[in-house]
């Protein structure tokens, strides 16, 4: 079955990761999540999701005013930090040209990507 964006829950999740390769064609990035239930019955699992969008036209990446707060905290080697980058959401959205527009907001980035093909990967 085909997953989509709209399937999972981003409540209490992350923002783990992302990397853009040397062409700037492909994008990924890594977010907690709560993948989709396969039946009414079971519980939904939490775990990492991968988003690789390829053929990419447009990266936009806004920073928000806790970014600046957060990364100037001192890093923490108890591991009490207070830097976590929660997800809000992510959506998707479909261009005139059939590009996909993915939108991912946390609380310290704003994440905008058009690409042509986008895939999930559930990361166990």
């Amino acid at each position: 079955m085909e997953q989509n964006i709209s399937d999972y829950d981003f409540v209490d999740c992350l923002f783990i990761d992302f990397c853009v390769d040397k062409t700037i064609s492909t994008l990924f990035f890594i977010v907690e999540a709560y993948y989709p239930a396969r039946d009414l019955s079971e519980r939904r699992r939490k775990g990492l999701l991968k988003i690789t969008c390829n053929q990419i036209s447009k990266i936009s990446l806004t920073k928000n005013e806790e970014f600046d707060f957060d990364i100037s905290i001192n890093y923490d080697k108890e591991g009490k930090d207070s830097k976590a980058n929660e997800v809000f959401s992510i959506e998707l959205k479909k261009g005139k040209s059939e590009n996909a527009e993915i939108k991912v907001e946390s609380d310290m980035l704003i994440l905008e990507i058009s690409c042509l093909i986008y895939s999930l990967q559930e990361i166990y």
